[in-house]
């Protein structure tokens, strides 16, 4: 399983609840078994993914320096 799309957009929609823990109901898609639980693996992928597209944001922005 390989996150394809926007990871960094998909990651700022996640909300926490008042207890701190995640909204479940505010996870993407991708990242929620069927029954309604967190898939780690997928997570990781997403935010494996995140980092790739920040690293190439924060290289776009070094070039114009």
């Amino acid at each position: 399983m390989f996150y394809k799309g926007d990871a960094i957009a998909e990651i700022k929609k996640i909300k926490t609840k008042p207890n701190g823990h995640l909204d479940m109901d505010s996870m993407p898609p991708f990242a929620v078994t069927p029954s309604g639980d967190r898939n780690l693996g997928a997570m990781v992928s997403m935010l494996t993914v995140a980092v790739q597209q920040l690293l190439n944001r924060l290289e776009k922005l070094e070039k114009k320096q």
